[in-house]
């Protein structure tokens, strides 16, 4: 299972589902696309202590699409609250990724021929941080 965090510009959010990922999953890798600013300069490295003290792997990208391409996950799920129908998915298996999308001004654009699954998630007073823990916890119930 693949957890990404797409268009990330803060450290905390990347520490936040990093340490959600290697703690609620025994085989899930975290993926982080598109980082930029301090996700990119103070991120990086709190990733990379979390995935050696947690034992957690980790990936990074460019952008959604290198990885999509790259990787080829089975089923793409994707939070987005105008477009999702269902709260969360049921569950996700080992060739799935769950899509976080961390600019909620910017919509993410996506080049493949995949079928994406959109989610809506639980709500806009929500952090993404606090979002992604209980859909994630939610999944980690139903597998």
């Amino acid at each position: 299972m693949y957890v990404v965090l797409d268009g990330s510009t803060g450290y905390k959010t990347i520490e936040d589902l990093a340490s959600l990922c290697f703690s609620f999953f025994d085989e899930c890798c975290f993926v982080l696309t598109n980082p930029q600013g301090n996700a990119l300069y103070q991120g990086l490295p709190i990733l990379s202590r979390l995935s050696l003290t947690k034992n957690g792997s980790f990936m990074v990208f460019s952008s959604i699409n290198e990885f999509l391409e790259n990787i080829n996950p089975e089923k793409v799920y994707v939070l987005d609250k105008s477009k999702g129908q269902e709260e969360f998915p049921d569950s996700l298996g080992n060739k799935d990724a769950i899509v976080f999308p961390d600019n909620k001004t910017k919509e993410t654009k996506f080049k493949t021929n995949k079928e994406l699954i959109y989610f809506k998630g639980l709500g806009e007073d929500l952090t993404l941080s606090s979002e992604a823990s209980i859909i994630l916890y939610e999944i980690k119930k139903r597998l």
